[in-house]
């Protein structure tokens, strides 16, 4: 069995049923239907449109009067990079990247165009999640402290645009330090190894035969370093459950299940 349960290739998830009726009536949609393609209004009669094939509406750019810096992530689950508009932004790619439930990420997915003047009346969202059973998700992130009444009254409009068509829709805030430092340094051991396999069952049954610490499953390591880096791997793709948002240390309880995002 592979070492990490997330991958790119779930092409035969089902979509959410196409809506009762047309969306307009609250929002109006344009998608990029490919990669460099040019935003086209959607018409959601047809149904939603397919999600793996789905392109960045817009790319991040980078000027002298920007608040952010665009940053290009790399994606575990979609094996490509994504661009994305801030560190904000990358924080919350690297705790989707690694639910196991998770099997697509767009950045920039859509513009949705609302009818009524919120301040601004088209909107773009962040992220866009796709998870097993076909569930969509739309991201917004924005810092607590710049989470202003405009704000949320463009959430609340997404949020109806969304539950029109059957989407979801999230809005993150960020992490707190010590999480932040610890999925950072998870990151670092996302990718699967050749040589992962054969140490996955000992790991695992270590942490099913009693109460085990990090220290435990490093003593199990034979001066190689492939325990201990595939104990890491491991606990960022969820097989190893630790609580990411204390301090990791050699005392911190693993346990078996799923990602402590």
């Amino acid at each position: 069995m592979p070492a990490c349960p997330n991958g790119p290739a779930y092409v035969n998830i089902p979509m959410p049923d196409r809506p009762r009726k047309r969306s307009g009536e609250t929002a109006r949609w344009s998608f990029a239907l490919g990669r460099g393609e040019h935003p086209v209004e959607w018409d959601w009669l047809q149904g939603p449109p397919n999600v793996f094939g789905l392109g960045s509406v817009r790319r991040p750019q980078s000027h002298s009067r920007a608040r952010h810096v665009p940053v290009r992530a790399y994606s575990v689950t979609t094996g490509t990079h994504l661009e994305v508009e801030s560190g904000l932004e990358h924080d919350l790619v690297r705790v989707l990247d690694r639910r196991s439930e998770v099997t697509w990420l767009v950045a920039q997915p859509c513009r949705i165009l609302f009818p009524l003047d919120v301040g601004r009346r088209t909107h773009v969202p962040d992220l866009l999640s796709l998870s097993t059973g076909g569930r969509v998700t739309l991201w917004d992130v924005r810092p607590n402290a710049r989470a202003d009444e405009l704000f949320w009254r463009q959430v609340a409009m997404t949020q109806r645009a969304c539950a029109d068509v059957g989407w979801g829709h999230e809005v993150f805030h960020g992490l707190d330090e010590v999480e932040r430092l610890n999925l950072l340094w998870l990151q670092g051991f996302r990718h699967e190894m050749p040589w992962h396999e054969r140490h996955v069952e000992r790991l695992t049954e270590s942490v099913r035969s009693g109460e085990t610490t990090i220290q435990d499953l490093i003593d199990l390591d034979d001066g190689s370093g492939e325990v201990i880096a595939t104990m890491w791997h491991l606990m960022w793709c969820g097989q190893l459950k630790v609580v990411t948002r204390t301090r990791l240390t050699e005392t911190s309880p693993v346990s078996v299940g799923g990602a402590d995002a």
